[in-house]
């Protein structure tokens, strides 16, 4: 079944606002991507690349509603990213 972004942010919503959880939270980019691990230090959840395996490792991480654990994955604006514990992150450019 074939869910877009815009049903899937409300969906995550709904599930996030019953569970207490922080809702979407916008990261501003001024290139044209980032990548996962770039966007986990910009978004302060990991100081460094020791700190970004081991969130892959531990915390259920998903881009788009789809499973992820490469640090290199390139996130454009856009693109929903939801971390365990952590919130659900939405990428979009920053304006000039």
């Amino acid at each position: 079944m074939f869910i877009t972004i815009s049903y899937y942010i409300i969906l995550v919503y709904i599930i996030y606002k019953k569970r207490g959880l922080d809702i979407v939270e916008i990261v501003k980019i001024k290139t044209d991507y980032i990548t996962l691990g770039q966007f986990m230090k910009f978004a302060n959840l990991a100081a460094g690349g020791g700190d970004i395996k081991a969130l892959l490792a531990m915390k259920t991480i998903k881009v788009d509603g789809e499973l992820e654990n490469r640090r290199g994955k390139k996130l454009y604006p856009g693109t929903v990213v939801e971390i365990e514990g952590e919130g659900i992150y939405r990428i979009e450019h920053a304006e000039n």
